[in-house]
């Protein structure tokens, strides 16, 4: 396995086919209903078009909620990415709105409904401002320790683009506008992840481990993971959300198989 859980990431990494619905595209899945049967639009597309009608609230340029908390590293542009907060135009407790973790027993429309309700506001930043530092790095930072809920208020520059975007490798994702500002209230800190974000000499992968044996929500670490919160302070770099989802969970899947394997191969195993 790599010693560098970033190694490959780059602009040709994990690529998917993109399958998104709004009003005025016709997604994948569309296309294929249209060969198959009399319906004009699948499910997803149908869904979209709801759910539209549904969020007026996303027709202007300023949103106050509860991030859950939530945090998005995009990839196009790489390595000067977009990345932000999400949230929606609710405040209370909006856990489950981002904690897949939670999802078991949910149904399809169930979580649409909760992706599509946040709203992912977007700034661009070099992937270096992980270790660099910046006012929106940081502030993301803060965000992705949070262990509940945080009062967000964002201003956008521009209304947002209501879409509903679904690929194979990751949840759905909602509306999305470029960020004026943003600012954040307080909320308590994971100290589990806190640390891990400040031993600065502490390796990625191993920091990743750590934190699953600490009992941290895999969902957790992907979303620090995603901001360059973990490894060595002048290798550390902002890894977009699809990547590092796939990133945390490799690496896991990888370390755990080998630590079954060694105890199948063991003496004591044998024997018992």
């Amino acid at each position: 396995m790599s010693t560098n859980m970033f190694d490959g990431m780059g602009r040709s990494g994990w690529r998917r086919e993109r399958i998104i619905s709004t009003p005025e595209t016709v997604c994948p899945m569309c296309r294929r209903v249209r060969r198959l049967s009399v319906e004009r639009r699948c499910a997803i597309h149908l869904k979209a078009a709801t759910l539209e009608t549904r969020h007026p609230e996303f027709d202007t340029k300023s949103i106050i909620g509860s991030s859950p908390p939530g945090v998005f590293v995009g990839r196009f542009g790489y390595p000067k990415v977009f990345v932000g907060p999400m949230v929606p135009p609710v405040s209370g407790d909006t856990t489950i709105l981002d904690t897949p973790e939670w999802w078991m027993g949910k149904s399809f429309d169930e979580i649409v409904d909760y992706r599509y309700s946040l709203l992912r506001g977007y700034s661009r930043a070099d992937i270096l401002e992980a270790r660099e530092g910046s006012k929106i790095i940081d502030t993301l930072q803060e965000v992705a320790m949070m262990t509940k809920p945080v009062e967000t208020e964002l201003v956008l520059a521009k209304p947002p683009h209501k879409v509903l975007d679904m690929r194979e490798d990751s949840q759905p994702f909602g509306p999305i506008a470029p960020l004026a500002s943003f600012q954040t209230g307080n909320s308590s800190v994971d100290d589990r992840i806190e640390k891990a974000f400040y031993d600065r000499d502490l390796r990625a992968d191993d920091a990743v481990l750590q934190l699953y044996r600490d009992n941290v929500l895999v969902t957790r670490i992907q979303r620090a993971f995603s901001l360059g919160m973990f490894g060595e302070g002048k290798r550390r770099k902002l890894v977009p959300t699809r990547w590092s989802i796939t990133a945390v969970d490799s690496n896991l899947s990888l370390r755990l198989m080998a630590r079954v394997r060694h105890s199948n191969s063991s003496p004591q195993a044998s024997q018992t």
